[in-house]
This record gives structure tokens, C-alpha cells and sequence, in this order.
């Protein structure tokens, strides 16, 4: 079966049920050499198909997703803080006077200049900047 963007999920999923169902298998016939009673044998063969579940999936998924995407697949450690900043700062602006981030929503006040809109902290800061814009603009 190819993998491609539409099926990815499925194919995923066939992936790692086959990964899991091999290693319960293995489980299986590598107890059957030991002196293990038919139940202890059936419940372990079940929590390795059950573990190797929880353990393969979240690996496979982002495989074949980029597998079938064509990007490179990046396993490891993300910057949760660089993430909620980079999100915090596309819900805010900052004020040109003063340097706050403001939430556009609650801004004491806004101005536009040349195309593009600025939002302040407080009155004060909005005039000023309507005094000499291109002071805080940099044109």
C-alpha cells in the first residue's frame, strides 16, 4: 500500500498494529519453551500487543506522515517556552513607544501610519507617537 497525505492515518495504523502483533507473537512462542501456564501466557501476549501499541504509535504516525509529506521527520526535545512565546506574540503587538506587548483586543489606544496599525499601552504613549511618528517608526 502507498502512503500519501489522503491515507496516511490508515496506513499508520496498519503499521503499528502489525509492529505490535508481531512482538505479542514473539512473546507468545518465546514462552511456550518456558513453564508458564496458558493464562500467564495469554495475559502477557496481550499487554505486549498493548504495550507495543502505546510505544510504536506515537512513533509511526509522524514516520509515515513525513514519509508520505516528503520533510524530514525530527524526533526529540521541542522548547515548549519558544512555542508559547511565538504564540503569545501573534496575539500581541508591541507598543512602538514604550516597548510592551499589548493585546490588540484590550489597547488603550491604536493609531495607523503609513498602512500599518500600532496599538499602545496607554493614552500617553499613543500621543506621543501622534506627535512624531517616525520617531518611533525609524522612517
Amino acid at each position: 500500500m502507498r502512503v500519501t497525505e489522503a491515507n496516511v492515518n490508515q496506513v499508520s495504523a496498519v503499521v503499528f498494529t502489525a509492529i505490535s502483533t508481531v512482538a505479542a507473537g514473539v512473546f507468545f512462542v518465546v514462552t511456550l519453551v518456558g513453564d508458564y501456564d496458558w493464562v500467564a501466557r495469554a495475559g502477557g501476549t496481550f499487554w505486549v500487543f498493548l504495550l507495543a501499541m502505546i510505544i510504536t504509535m506515537p512513533t509511526v504516525i509522524p514516520l509515515m506522515r513525513a514519509r508520505a509529506t516528503g520533510t524530514p521527520v525530527q524526533f526529540g526535545v521541542h522548547d515548549h517556552a519558544a512555542t508559547m512565546a511565538a504564540e503569545a506574540s501573534a496575539r500581541t503587538a508591541k507598543d512602538p513607544v514604550c516597548g510592551m506587548d499589548v493585546d490588540p483586543a484590550k489597547a488603550a489606544g491604536m493609531s495607523e501610519f503609513r498602512g500599518r496599525t500600532y496599538y499602545f499601552c496607554n493614552l500617553n504613549c499613543k500621543k506621543a507617537f501622534d506627535g512624531d511618528p517616525e520617531k518611533y517608526t525609524g522612517s
